[in-house]
């Protein structure tokens, strides 16, 4: 048993409604056509690139236009940024909880720092349901910027302040503590 006439000479056309959607008339404006390519766009897109590293990137990435390349280098520069400020605080976290507040102090800030991040869990769902992801992307991040200026700018203290790195006496009584 094949497919009726009808449908096997049919065609799906980019941006008309197909027979099995509604019998309704579309909403005018609500679809779109393709735009179809100049001759002049094709051959530009199709010529190879001048020097060998736009050859390698090309090589490695796939054709792109300048707005995608800038896009893609500035979500790269986001990923190192973000992947080495992660580095250089787990590696710093562990001597400085030593120095401001004792190694014994060490394992019970490992456990609350679970607490701590599961109620931030909870908050960012909510921040999730209210704002649109890019907004919540400059919200958080500016959150982060400014949370760790204020613990640099305390922990860079003169000795005599509680919240110094250069006070050596540790307790968990001090302010970072």
């Amino acid at each position: 048993m094949g497919p009726a006439p009808a449908e096997k000479d049919a065609k799906i056309v980019v941006g008309t409604p197909s027979k099995d959607a509604s019998a309704e008339a579309p909403v005018e404006g609500s679809w779109k056509g393709m735009e179809l390519e100049t001759p002049a766009a094709t051959a530009a897109a199709t010529a190879s690139p001048s020097n060998p590293l736009e050859a390698l990137f090309e090589r490695l990435y796939g054709k792109m236009t300048w707005e995608e390349k800038l896009r893609l280098l500035w979500l790269a520069g986001t990923l190192f940024f973000i992947i080495g400020g992660y580095w250089l605080l787990r590696s710093l976290k562990d001597p400085v909880i030593s120095t401001i507040c004792g190694v014994e102090y060490i394992p019970k800030a490992k456990m609350l720092s679970v607490v701590v991040v599961t109620v931030l869990v909870f908050v960012y769902n909510k921040l999730i349901d209210l704002f649109p992801k890019h907004q919540l992307f400059y919200i958080v991040g500016g959150f982060y910027a400014t949370l760790f200026t204020c613990i640099a700018a305390a922990l860079a203290a003169p000795a005599t302040s509680s919240t110094s790195i250069y006070n050596t006496d540790p307790s968990p009584y001090r302010l970072l503590g």
